[in-house]
């Protein structure tokens, strides 16, 4: 080709790269902007979600706890001994000091009870006194008396007033229950004062990290943040408060801007106040930034790779052309390898043919080659018979034993319960409390008794005090199999009795339980149970054959897992005196 024949193929060459690079470029440009668009909606809509669910629990732990702060004040309004004192004239206080007294003592245990209870005041007008958790006092002696002047003049007895204020004008801001009790000819008042800031569902909400708790009154004032300064304080203190309005009961919005966060709030007619959570989006903002750096870094390194690929693409594309339009020119160009004559550029063109043919043979042959061998590995998922689809199957033949035999038939039932233990081993955490195992260890003893019937009888010693324990699930089942396998001789006759006991006791490192499984069979040969505690002290959790199996040495091996160095499992056997197996762990409640 001539110097000027080259500026056609590089023209061609430009404009392909350009083609295929602007493909490339539309199609990283919409999976980047849809990758970010659906993470972020994802996250915006479970924030949102999240913060309304807890708004609404908010909500309702305060309704919970209004309700019991009026039963306190009610139930104080009915007690026979602040009545009598509230009608007993005015007396020495030495007459009725016993009952003096018993007042304060139950007022004690009222305030101490529940931590949110700042103070009870028990006051009489006739005796001009009143009763604290101090005890009885002159009236004039009550620095806070405040609550007095607070109440409407058309209060009527046994109906409380509820009123928000500072303890003797100062500190700590309150919510007082003022009830007032006519007794005989007397009457009085009962005032229980709740610290605002020790209300039960805000320190609940305090743990929460970048959550913070409002209760706003009916007409937007703040009645309780933290680090408050004020009783009620405007809306303007808390420039998150912005979103707040009086004209919607319930909603919840994000509100963007530098620092984004989502606003809740719910209304309570009943008591006249909202209720508002708002979480600030720190976490939220760092993930998105994360995510616009990963996706600008992905975008990038892709946007070189497909350059890179377009420009070998359009190269590749030409090669093949350029030396058939080289050879088509000149033939005799390639006359250093062989004697070409214009025939060999069709008998190359027909290679070219061939070659495609020959290709499009061998493609079809390979898609059916593939298409084989993904039949033969669906054939091979097929074929694996998972826990899953055994409990799923057992359920099923339980069904259909129910059908055609009834409930009370003892294949059905034993079916139900073996399916049971295998919803049992599938889906419980791996630690669970000490009742639900015992529970399931009964379901295991059941199907035991269907297969050795009376030859084997398990008796069961568990405290109260042990219930609540944390053990790991199928932890017993092990042990009463061992002592089934190595202590019945089911030729004699003779039944098989094992005990079941647990206990705890004190240890350097914290409380512990010790079950002791322990039977009155054969025993155990001295070489066999030298040779089956080698195998305990070597566990690592591998049955026989190295299957993995649950005896002894899984047994073992588990409690080496949750409790390093702080659980152990002894065995001790007497030939024709039974065997027994110690095991001893820390007593732990796990938290749901």
């Amino acid at each position: 080709m001539g110097k000027g024949d080259g500026a056609p193929m590089r023209r061609a060459l430009l404009r392909n790269f350009c083609y295929i690079f602007l493909c490339f470029l539309a199609v990283t440009f919409a999976l980047a902007l849809f990758t970010y668009s659906s993470t972020r909606a994802a996250l915006e809509g479970e924030l949102m979600n999240s913060t309304a669910d807890i708004a609404a629990g908010y909500a309702a732990q305060m309704d919970d706890f209004f309700i019991g702060l009026n039963r306190l004040n009610a139930t104080l309004s009915i007690n026979q001994l602040i009545n009598s004192y509230i009608a007993s004239p005015q007396a020495s206080p030495g007459i009725f000091e016993g009952l003096h007294e018993s007042i304060r003592s139950q007022l004690e245990t009222a305030i101490y009870s529940q931590d949110y209870v700042d103070s009870i005041y028990i006051v009489s007008e006739a005796d001009g006194s009143f009763i604290s958790k101090s005890g009885y006092q002159p009236l004039s002696m009550l620095l806070d008396r405040n609550w007095l002047s607070m109440l409407p003049e058309d209060m009527q007895p046994g109906k409380p007033v509820r009123l928000y204020r500072k303890v003797a004008d100062l500190y700590p801001y309150v919510l007082s229950y003022v009830t007032r009790v006519n007794s005989g000819k007397n009457a009085g008042y009962i005032v229980v004062n709740a610290n605002i800031k020790y209300f039960p569902a805000l320190t609940e909400q305090s743990r929460i990290q970048a959550l913070s708790s409002y209760i706003l009154t009916q007409d937007g004032q703040i009645l309780y943040r933290t680090m408050k300064r004020d009783l009620l304080e405007p809306l303007k203190t808390v420039p998150e408060l912005s979103a707040f309005s009086l004209e919607e009961d319930a909603f919840t919005r994000l509100v963007r801007g530098d620092a984004p966060y989502v606003y809740s709030q719910v209304y309570s007619p009943e008591h006249q106040l909202y209720f508002v959570t708002v979480a600030h989006l720190t976490q939220y903002t760092q993930s998105l930034s994360m995510q616009r750096r990963t996706l600008a870094a992905f975008s990038c390194a892709l946007l070189v790779f497909f350059a890179m690929v377009a420009v070998f693409l359009c190269l590749r594309a030409q090669k093949p052309i350029k030396a058939l339009l080289a050879l088509l020119e000149n033939p005799q160009k390639l006359a250093y390898q062989a004697d070409y004559s214009p025939l060999e550029v069709k008998q190359i063109a027909e290679h070219f043919v061939r070659y495609i043919q020959a290709n499009t043979a061998l493609s079809q042959e390979l898609q059916q080659q593939m298409q084989v061998m993904s039949d033969v590995r669906l054939w091979a998922l097929q074929s694996q018979i998972n826990p899953h689809f055994i409990f799923n199957t057992l359920n099923l033949i339980h069904c259909e034993c129910v059908k055609t035999m009834g409930y009370t038939n003892p294949a059905s039932d034993l079916i139900l319960k073996f399916s049971k233990l295998i919803h049992y081993a599938l889906y419980s955490n791996h630690l669970v409390p000490l009742s639900q195992e015992l529970t399931y260890t009964r379901v295991f003893a059941d199907i035991l008794a269907r297969r050795y019937g009376d030859s084997v009888q398990l008796d069961f010693a568990i405290p109260d005090d042990c219930l609540e324990a944390s053990v790991p699930k199928l932890l017993l089942q092990p042990l009463i199999e061992n002592a089934t396998q190595h202590g019945a001789d089911f030729s004699s006759g003779k039944t098989l009795h094992i005990v079941i006991r647990a206990e705890t006791h004190a240890a350097a490192d914290g409380e512990e339980l010790v079950f002791t499984v322990e039977d009155d069979g054969v025993g155990i040969a001295p070489e066999a149970l030298e040779e089956l505690r080698q195998k305990i002290a070597s566990a690592n959790g591998q049955g026989k054959n190295g299957k993995n199996g649950i005896g002894l040495s899984n047994v073992v091996a588990r409690l080496k897992l949750l409790f390093p160095r702080r659980a152990s499992l002894t065995i001790d056997s007497r030939v024709e005196e039974g065997t027994r197996v110690t095991l001893h762990m820390p007593y732990i409640v796990q938290e749901e």
